[in-house]
């Protein structure tokens, strides 16, 4: 992975899908061009396993739910014992019983967990911990450009549009799919292959860029990132220093920050309105509020306010007032409110207990 030098490259296919006028026309295109072909259940124990599983090595692919489901010759709802997998899918790849399942599990519209299973027999693993050393299991390594590119970019990224903004030397182009395997097809499937790992390598000399310990493979989400350089900067969490802080309290903390809830209170009526973008609006009033300096506090105290002090803020403030940043750094109290009548754009905690 430091120092990449590419021995093996090649295309795999399956005997079902093609007739032998287009595996003809595969063998040739790919053979001019130096490239090996093979069956995919050759491919899977082969090249797959025989790098993925047998060497440690790291698979790179863009949008990996889709390819590894594509193929796979069966699959059950995963039984994992890892929370993150649960109502995931469990892939078989292979007949073979010592050679592991294939874990995934789409977490969001932009990350993707992918892990091995332990397999039958006796693995390796197994071995070494009858020996007494520590060994745990191994689950693989797994790094999808378009998980990697959402948690260092943001957003949702198309292998096409991840090669335009990372300007590599090849880019995605177009073809029709549909019908017969052609040399233009066969071409076009090649390209997207060296357009990922370009995309590969320049996301990961920009995460590498930032220093940190934690390996490419575990980096699936922004808050991966974000994790990532708290534990660096040994900001220990907070709650393993204040462990009595109360849960209740705790609760309607994280009511206030939870941003998943959508209404509509006009549908099927065309109606004018203004389009307004909170654009990055958990870091932007992270900032304004100065919450960093909850973060590294050695220890947090609360209270009850007066609702007079509150009420008397609500008194004089205005929409404007909040474009002053000094007004940001008096809104970190949380307040419990009784709607009679109002329309309120938040979530409602559902059960305080009495102190």
């Amino acid at each position: 992975m430091r120092h990449p030098r590419l021995k093996r490259s090649g295309v795999f296919y399956h005997p079902d899908g093609v007739t032998d006028g287009e595996l003809d026309l595969l063998k040739q295109v790919v053979g001019d061009q130096g490239l090996e072909v093979h069956p995919v259940d050759e491919w899977i124990e082969e090249v797959f396993f025989g790098s993925a599983v047998d060497l440690s090595g790291t698979v790179v692919g863009h949008n990996l739910f889709f390819d590894l489901t594509r193929i796979a010759i069966g699959h059950v709802t995963t039984r994992s014992r890892d929370p993150r997998m649960r109502g995931g899918f469990s892939l078989k790849l292979t007949d073979n019983p010592t050679r592991p399942r294939v874990l995934v599990k789409k977490a969001s519209t932009s990350a993707t967990f992918i892990q091995f299973t332990v397999p039958d027999g006796r693995p390796p693993e197994q071995r070494a911990q009858e020996k007494g050393w520590d060994a745990p299991p191994f689950r693989g390594f797994f790094v999808d450009t378009s998980t990697l590119a959402s948690a260092l970019l943001a957003g949702k990224w198309s292998l096409k549009r991840l090669a335009e903004t990372l300007n590599t030397e090849h880019q995605k182009t177009k073809t029709d799919l549909a019908g017969p395997v052609t040399e233009e097809s066969i071409d076009y499937c090649l390209n997207d292959v060296t357009v990922t790992w370009e995309c590969f390598e320049k996301l990961k000399a920009r995460y590498e860029s930032y220093h940190l310990d934690v390996p490419l493979h575990r980096i699936v989400s922004e808050a991966s990132v974000g994790k990532a350089h708290l534990s660096q900067m040994r900001i220990t969490p907070w709650r393993q220093l204040q462990p009595d802080f109360p849960d209740w309290l705790i609760a309607i903390l994280m009511e206030t920050y939870y941003g998943g809830r959508t209404e509509c209170h006009i549908r099927r009526i065309p109606t004018s309105g203004v389009y307004v973008d909170f654009l990055s609006e958990y870091p932007t009033v992270y900032c304004l509020q100065d919450l960093w300096r909850f973060q590294i506090a050695q220890k947090i105290e609360w209270e009850e306010v007066d609702p007079d002090e509150i009420n008397e803020f609500l008194s004089w403030v205005e929409v404007d007032d909040l474009l002053e940043p000094d007004i940001w750094r008096k809104l970190h109290c949380v307040v419990e409110v009784e709607p009679d009548g109002d329309l309120l754009t938040t979530r409602v905690v559902p059960y305080i207990p009495s102190r």
